[in-house]
Protein backbone atom coordinates (compact mmCIF):
# COMPACT_ATOMS: atom_id res chain seq x y z
CA UNK A 1 0.00 0.00 0.00
CA UNK A 2 2.82 2.41 0.89
CA UNK A 3 4.63 1.67 -2.39
CA UNK A 4 1.43 2.45 -4.31
CA UNK A 5 1.09 5.77 -2.47
CA UNK A 6 4.71 6.68 -3.28
CA UNK A 7 4.08 5.91 -6.96
CA UNK A 8 0.96 8.10 -6.96
CA UNK A 9 2.89 10.82 -5.15
CA UNK A 10 5.68 10.89 -7.74
CA UNK A 11 3.14 10.81 -10.60
CA UNK A 12 1.37 13.88 -9.20
CA UNK A 13 4.61 15.80 -8.75
CA UNK A 14 5.82 15.00 -12.27
CA UNK A 15 2.54 15.61 -14.12
CA UNK A 16 1.64 18.79 -12.27
CA UNK A 17 5.17 20.15 -12.76
CA UNK A 18 4.86 19.45 -16.49
CA UNK A 19 1.44 21.04 -16.56
CA UNK A 20 2.68 24.22 -14.90
CA UNK A 21 4.99 24.81 -17.88
CA UNK A 22 1.90 25.62 -19.99
CA UNK A 23 0.52 28.21 -17.60
CA UNK A 24 1.22 31.81 -18.52
CA UNK A 25 -0.62 33.41 -15.61
CA UNK A 26 1.82 34.01 -12.77
CA UNK A 27 -1.00 33.92 -10.17
CA UNK A 28 -2.21 30.49 -11.30
CA UNK A 29 1.34 29.18 -11.55
CA UNK A 30 2.01 30.49 -8.03
CA UNK A 31 -1.15 28.81 -6.68
CA UNK A 32 -0.23 25.48 -8.20
CA UNK A 33 3.36 25.76 -7.01
CA UNK A 34 2.24 26.55 -3.44
CA UNK A 35 -0.23 23.64 -3.42
CA UNK A 36 2.42 21.31 -4.83
CA UNK A 37 4.96 22.47 -2.23
CA UNK A 38 2.43 21.85 0.55
CA UNK A 39 1.68 18.42 -0.85
CA UNK A 40 5.37 17.48 -1.00
CA UNK A 41 6.09 18.85 2.49
CA UNK A 42 3.15 17.02 4.05
CA UNK A 43 3.89 13.76 2.25
CA UNK A 44 7.56 13.77 3.26
CA UNK A 45 6.83 14.67 6.90
CA UNK A 46 4.41 11.84 7.58
CA UNK A 47 4.15 10.35 11.04
CA UNK A 48 4.28 6.56 11.05
CA UNK A 49 3.16 5.73 14.57
CA UNK A 50 -0.64 5.60 14.36
CA UNK A 51 -0.99 8.81 16.34
CA UNK A 52 -3.52 11.58 16.07
CA UNK A 53 -0.78 13.67 14.42
CA UNK A 54 -0.52 11.06 11.68
CA UNK A 55 -4.26 11.14 11.10
CA UNK A 56 -4.34 14.95 10.93
CA UNK A 57 -1.35 14.94 8.56
CA UNK A 58 -3.11 12.45 6.29
CA UNK A 59 -6.28 14.56 6.32
CA UNK A 60 -4.22 17.63 5.37
CA UNK A 61 -2.64 15.69 2.50
CA UNK A 62 -6.11 14.77 1.26
CA UNK A 63 -7.16 18.40 1.53
CA UNK A 64 -4.18 19.57 -0.54
CA UNK A 65 -4.88 16.87 -3.14
CA UNK A 66 -8.43 18.16 -3.46
CA UNK A 67 -7.09 21.72 -3.74
CA UNK A 68 -4.76 20.66 -6.56
CA UNK A 69 -7.66 18.91 -8.26
CA UNK A 70 -9.76 22.08 -8.18
CA UNK A 71 -6.88 24.16 -9.58
CA UNK A 72 -6.31 21.67 -12.41
CA UNK A 73 -10.03 21.67 -13.24
CA UNK A 74 -10.03 25.47 -13.34
CA UNK A 75 -7.10 25.41 -15.75
CA UNK A 76 -8.97 23.04 -18.03
CA UNK A 77 -12.19 25.07 -17.79
CA UNK A 78 -10.27 28.19 -18.80
CA UNK A 79 -8.62 26.18 -21.59
CA UNK A 80 -5.14 27.15 -20.43
CA UNK A 81 -3.63 23.67 -20.76
CA UNK A 82 -3.73 21.04 -23.52
CA UNK A 83 -6.27 18.28 -22.95
CA UNK A 84 -3.80 15.32 -22.86
CA UNK A 85 -1.72 17.00 -20.15
CA UNK A 86 -4.87 17.81 -18.22
CA UNK A 87 -5.97 14.17 -18.40
CA UNK A 88 -2.64 12.80 -17.18
CA UNK A 89 -2.60 15.25 -14.26
CA UNK A 90 -6.24 14.56 -13.43
CA UNK A 91 -5.63 10.80 -13.50
CA UNK A 92 -2.61 11.07 -11.18
CA UNK A 93 -4.49 13.31 -8.74
CA UNK A 94 -7.60 11.14 -8.65
CA UNK A 95 -5.51 7.97 -8.20
CA UNK A 96 -3.68 9.54 -5.27
CA UNK A 97 -6.94 10.83 -3.82
CA UNK A 98 -8.46 7.35 -3.89
CA UNK A 99 -5.30 5.84 -2.43
CA UNK A 100 -5.27 8.49 0.31
CA UNK A 101 -8.93 7.87 1.20
CA UNK A 102 -8.28 4.13 1.40
CA UNK A 103 -5.20 4.76 3.53
CA UNK A 104 -7.18 6.99 5.90
CA UNK A 105 -9.65 4.15 6.39
CA UNK A 106 -6.80 1.95 7.68
CA UNK A 107 -5.42 4.50 10.17
CA UNK A 108 -6.65 3.53 13.61
CA UNK A 109 -6.33 6.40 16.05
CA UNK A 110 -7.97 4.63 18.95
CA UNK A 111 -5.46 1.79 18.95
CA UNK A 112 -2.73 3.75 20.67
CA UNK A 113 -1.33 1.63 23.44
CA UNK A 114 -1.89 2.86 26.97
CA UNK A 115 1.82 3.37 27.65
CA UNK A 116 2.16 5.62 24.58
CA UNK A 117 -1.01 7.55 25.31
CA UNK A 118 -0.19 10.77 27.20
CA UNK A 119 -1.59 11.03 30.69
CA UNK A 120 -4.42 13.53 31.12
CA UNK A 121 -3.47 16.47 33.26
CA UNK A 122 -5.33 19.59 34.18
CA UNK A 123 -2.94 21.74 32.14
CA UNK A 124 -3.21 19.64 28.97
CA UNK A 125 -4.90 21.46 26.11
CA UNK A 126 -8.18 20.02 24.89
CA UNK A 127 -8.04 18.01 21.70
CA UNK A 128 -9.55 19.08 18.42
CA UNK A 129 -12.30 16.95 17.01
CA UNK A 130 -15.08 17.22 14.47
CA UNK A 131 -16.10 20.71 13.50
CA UNK A 132 -13.37 22.42 15.53
CA UNK A 133 -10.65 20.38 13.85
CA UNK A 134 -11.93 21.22 10.37
CA UNK A 135 -12.22 24.93 11.21
CA UNK A 136 -8.74 24.99 12.76
CA UNK A 137 -7.18 23.36 9.67
CA UNK A 138 -8.97 25.88 7.45
CA UNK A 139 -7.68 28.81 9.54
CA UNK A 140 -4.13 27.37 9.45
CA UNK A 141 -4.33 27.26 5.65
CA UNK A 142 -5.69 30.78 5.30
CA UNK A 143 -4.23 33.06 7.98
CA UNK A 144 -6.14 36.28 8.67
CA UNK A 145 -9.46 34.89 7.53
CA UNK A 146 -12.71 36.74 8.21
CA UNK A 147 -15.34 35.15 10.42
CA UNK A 148 -17.86 35.60 7.61
CA UNK A 149 -15.65 33.60 5.22
CA UNK A 150 -15.34 30.80 7.77
CA UNK A 151 -19.11 30.66 8.21
CA UNK A 152 -19.54 30.60 4.42
CA UNK A 153 -16.92 27.86 3.99
CA UNK A 154 -18.62 25.66 6.59
CA UNK A 155 -22.17 26.32 5.46
CA UNK A 156 -22.95 22.63 6.01
CA UNK A 157 -22.90 23.47 9.74
CA UNK A 158 -25.19 26.03 11.30
CA UNK A 159 -23.80 29.51 11.82
CA UNK A 160 -24.27 29.06 15.55
CA UNK A 161 -22.16 25.87 15.55
CA UNK A 162 -19.35 27.56 13.62
CA UNK A 163 -19.36 30.63 15.89
CA UNK A 164 -19.38 28.42 19.00
CA UNK A 165 -16.45 26.40 17.63
CA UNK A 166 -14.53 29.61 16.87
CA UNK A 167 -15.16 30.87 20.39
CA UNK A 168 -13.94 27.60 21.93
CA UNK A 169 -10.85 27.51 19.68
CA UNK A 170 -9.98 31.08 20.72
CA UNK A 171 -10.62 30.35 24.39
CA UNK A 172 -8.38 27.26 24.28
CA UNK A 173 -5.57 29.20 22.58
CA UNK A 174 -5.62 27.50 19.17
CA UNK A 175 -6.61 30.65 17.28
CA UNK A 176 -6.49 34.39 17.81
CA UNK A 177 -9.45 36.72 17.27
CA UNK A 178 -8.99 40.35 16.27
CA UNK A 179 -11.11 43.13 14.82
CA UNK A 180 -10.19 45.48 12.02
CA UNK A 181 -12.59 48.05 10.52
CA UNK A 182 -15.62 46.38 12.12
CA UNK A 183 -14.70 43.02 10.59
CA UNK A 184 -13.70 40.05 12.80
CA UNK A 185 -10.63 38.09 11.71
CA UNK A 186 -9.06 34.88 12.98
CA UNK A 187 -5.56 33.49 12.66
CA UNK A 188 -3.83 30.38 13.99
CA UNK A 189 -1.41 30.81 16.88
Amino acid sequence: MQGERVTHFSNIVITVARLSAFIRSSELRFGIRKSLESFIRLFLNQEKDGSVAQYINQREILSVIRELNVLIQQLRFLKLVPFPHFLSSQRAILSMQLSQINFLKTVKIGELSEERRPAKTKTQQPSLEGTKEKIFIFIKKFPRVRARDIVDEFSIFSQRTVKRSLKELARNGFIERFTENKAVYYSAR
